[in-house]
């Protein structure tokens, strides 16, 4: 072997075993032994070179504070200076989730996190030479926080709601309790209320002055030995009485039934009138069976008599119609009379004197029409002719059809 480097710029090949590198010149053969120039790679920094947080790029910091849906975390890697490919191994660890050191394949340069828990971590990557000699990047800090639903405020909050919640939930039960309560002891006040009014409805119709004139009227025919018209008007004013006593315990009659008190009413009121006195009752026979309240029209009926008619000497008319609305499901009742009229009959009585019976029937309708989305309507109107004089008056009932 010819060591002479005089020679070296004329060489003319080279040859590389494992040991040394021998250079072939015309004059001679040159061998360099290859440890004599092995080099050592020290990497003068490894840095962070990106960070994407789901898919987007972001600025690079030292901590991050995140939501807890941010948790997919890609991180790249860099080292400055030139080095070959088997020099150096890389290493990564992510404290928190794990404390051990995992490598990194050597082409690749980024390190990627999916689905992290809500949790603090902390990222190193290091680096390795032939020499075992350890090179550290600086440390970055990932804080994911945990989602509103796990934080304790909101658990303390819907404890504190699901316990309001119960709270209000009982309240209200007992609230509840108590209108059912209530409405109970209304129920009963007004079923005592009703039956008293029933009472008084009844005393309407028996009333003293209705009673005395009837007696009277009997007590004259016998004493002019009229023997039939007295028995016959007894037989009557009997039956009555009979059919007020027996309506009385009935919320409800047929409007047949009603017709037929009101027949019995003014045939002894036409006796008394001694024929000067004519009425006429029209329905339609499908009527006949619908249910109305008892002793409804007959108040309207006698206060007609007693006020519009009583004071007129001759032609005295009444007239009742039944009928049905079918569409609204309503009795329509129409009570007319062809008297004074009211004005001119207030000016005949004393003038804060309101019929009794008119009085508790109106009394009597509050009462059956509370709490009912229909209810029963009555209207007055006077009648007057083309001279603005009064010709009578019309009553006017709407009874909702019971279902």
């Amino acid at each position: 072997m010819i060591n002479n480097t005089s020679t070296i710029g004329n060489v003319k090949g080279v040859i590389v075993n494992n040991k040394s590198v021998l250079f072939v010149s015309q004059e001679a053969i040159f061998e360099i032994n290859k440890n004599s120039f092995q080099k050592k790679y020290t990497p003068k920094e490894i840095y962070i070179k990106a960070i994407g947080i789901n898919e987007r790029d972001t600025i690079v910091q030292k901590k991050y504070i995140l939501p807890y849906n941010k948790n997919r975390i890609k991180i790249t890697f860099h080292v400055n200076g030139y080095y070959p490919e088997d020099e150096l191994a890389f290493e990564y660890r992510l404290l928190g989730l794990n404390e051990d050191w995992i490598s990194i394949d050597r082409n690749s340069n980024f390190v990627n996190f999916t689905s992290l828990p809500s949790k603090k971590y902390i990222f190193e990557i290091r680096a390795k030479n032939r020499n075992d000699k350890v090179y550290l990047s600086e440390q970055i800090t990932f804080q994911i926080n945990q989602p509103y639903w796990k934080k304790w405020w909101f658990i303390v909050s819907l404890v504190l709601v699901a316990f309001g919640l119960m709270m209000l939930f009982y309240r209200n039960k007992l609230a509840v309790k108590e209108k059912e309560k209530e409405l109970a002891l209304k129920k009963a006040k007004f079923e005592n209320e009703l039956a008293t009014l029933k009472l008084e409805n009844l005393k309407s119709q028996m009333n003293p002055h209705f009673i005395f004139n009837a007696l009277n009227s009997i007590q004259e025919y016998i004493i002019l030995n009229q023997k039939d018209l007295a028995s016959s008007y007894l037989a009557k004013f009997a039956d009555l009485i009979r059919a007020y006593l027996d309506h009385s315990s009935k919320g409800y009659i047929s409007v047949k039934e009603e017709i037929e008190c009101l027949n019995i009413y003014l045939e002894l009121e036409k006796l008394r009138f001694e024929d000067k006195f004519t009425y006429r009752i029209t329905n339609t026979e499908c009527i006949e069976d619908v249910k109305i309240p008892t002793m409804l029209i007959q108040p309207y009926v006698e206060n007609a008599v007693k006020h519009g008619l009583l004071h007129k000497k001759t032609n005295r008319v009444l007239e009742i119609f039944f009928d049905i609305l079918k569409e609204q499901q309503m009795v329509k009742c129409e009570v007319l009379d062809n008297g004074i009229g009211r004005e001119r009959a207030a000016q005949l009585r004393n003038k804060k004197h309101q019929s009794f019976a008119v009085k508790a029937n109106q009394n009597r309708l509050e009462l059956l029409n509370f709490g009912k989305e229909r209810k029963i309507g009555v209207t007055i109107d006077d009648l007057v002719n083309e001279n603005k004089e009064p010709v009578g008056t019309k009553v006017t009932l709407l009874i909702p059809i019971l279902k």
